[in-house]
């Protein structure tokens, strides 16, 4: 049921996002021959309860959808600019109930340490819009959690304006009963960065697709991500950088760790537009295996219509290294500690990269904690 205390607007949007849901499919999950990443999900019959998610800053601008005051044309021109209500069923979905929330950092401002908590108690349909005007800087901490939550919906739309900075970190460990969809897209215009850290934790089945669009000349973005999964948790993760201007620049790094019957399929893509030269993006892809039954699948995409560039992939999947496992046995460590010692050297580079102190120590805390299980 529509909350009738909304504005006009947005009754307006949710009720054509009710059209598109009846007419489209849901999004495909199966991407080549023997590639897929299938995990029933029911939406049917959920409990969706809004303002479950806090945010926290001191110095940015705050406002719910529902109450926008002074800021509801900013919301007007920016809402939905980067992702559109007739993509497929689970986005028309989205919009047809979420409950939306606006971050906006003014020109010229430096804004302290924004945080993002989604303590979830029911099933979540939330949209984060964060606007970052010209020479502005941001650094968010989007963190998830959940108990009796079976389905989480989340969209962020980053629009970046010239030579603004947003560094987004986000840290989901949602229960084993969530089935959480994260879309994450930036507009970043000229000499504007938006980098993003993702640490990929929880849910039953996880489908995190993160897309950044190079406008600008000299826009740039870093995309690192790591997963752990363990028992059955399924990835799917996706991930994309479009250079659509000159002298533009992405790094794209991925790796990640399953154990037990764990899945995880990535796939990434750098597509460089023939008007966009003088452009570089690099991707990378490792995950470890441990055990016999854990299952990786990786598809790095190159997709390159100007000459004037500079453009490589890779890809790695394999077992954890078990003359590694037996020297540190045979130094006296336990199994599980010495595993853990590995895994920490594995994610070691990537965690050099990431800026938050405390993020990487709940991650390994999470890591030590699951493989004594």
């Amino acid at each position: 049921m529509a909350n009738t205390s909304e504005p006009q607007w947005i009754l307006d949007k949710k009720n054509s996002a009710l059209n598109y849901f009846n007419k489209l499919q849901m999004p495909s999950t199966v991407y080549g021959m023997g590639i897929f990443a299938n995990s029933e999900v029911n939406l049917n019959n959920l409990n969706i309860k809004n303002n479950q998610v806090s945010v926290i800053s001191k110095d940015a601008i705050v406002v719910n959808f529902s109450n926008p005051g002074e800021y509801e044309n900013l919301i007007k021109e920016h809402f939905q600019s980067c992702v559109k209500e007739d993509e497929n069923k689970l986005i028309a979905l989205h919009y047809t109930k979420f409950n939306g929330i606006l971050i906006y950092i003014p020109k010229n401002k430096e804004a302290s340490p924004i945080q993002i908590n989604s303590d979830l108690i029911a099933d979540s349909v939330d949209h984060i819009l964060i606007v970052a005007d010209s020479n502005s800087r941001a650094y968010i901490l989007d963190s998830a959690k959940s108990t009796n939550s079976k389905f989480r919906s989340q969209i962020v739309e980053i629009i970046a304006k010239e030579n603004a900075k947003i560094d987004y970190i986000s840290l989901q460990n949602t229960s084993r009963e969530t089935s959480n969809f994260t879309i994450r897209r930036a507009l970043v215009e000229k000499d504007a960065s938006v980098n993003w850290f993702d640490y990929c934790l929880g849910s039953k089945f996880s489908k995190i697709t993160t897309t950044t669009n190079l406008n600008g000349q000299g826009a740039s973005s870093n995309n690192l991500g790591i997963f752990f999964g363990d028992k059955t948790q399924l990835y799917d993760i996706q991930n994309s950088t479009i250079h659509n201007s000159p002298f533009t620049k992405c790094d794209m790094l991925t790796k990640g760790v399953l154990k037990d019957k764990a899945k995880a399929v990535y796939r990434g893509l750098i597509k460089i537009q023939p008007n966009a030269p003088n452009s570089q993006g690099y991707q990378k892809e490792e995950t470890m295996l441990i055990g016999e039954d854990a299952e990786a699948d990786a598809v790095p995409i190159l997709e390159i219509h100007n000459d004037n560039v500079k453009c490589k992939h890779g890809t790695s999947i394999g077992q954890l290294d078990k003359e590694k496992l037996f020297y540190m046995t045979s130094r006296g460590l336990d199994e599980d500690t010495a595993k853990a010692k590995i895994i920490e050297g594995f994610f070691e580079s990537m965690m050099s990269k990431l800026p938050e102190d405390f993020v990487n120590l709940s991650f390994r805390e999470i890591i030590n904690e699951r493989l004594k299980c």
